[in-house]
């Protein structure tokens, strides 16, 4: 999920958002997946995970936990 999403790799991304969970998983530096879409640009992406997920949109990174 975050390869392919900072990758931009949006059919993949979309078969991969099946649940809240994923949408919420962290890197090993605490970003989510819509965090490293905003991060590498990817305005596809970013829009994808936070239209079928809003929750992703309050998920605070590891710094602003």
């Amino acid at each position: 999920m975050h390869n392919a999403t900072t990758a931009g790799v949006v059919p993949v991304v979309a078969e991969l958002l099946t649940s809240e969970r994923l949408c919420l998983s962290r890197d090993q530096y605490g970003a989510t997946p819509l965090h490293k879409a905003v991060l590498y640009y990817q305005p596809k992406l970013v829009k994808l995970i936070a239209d079928k997920f809003r929750i992703a949109t309050r998920a605070k990174d590891q710094v602003n936990e």
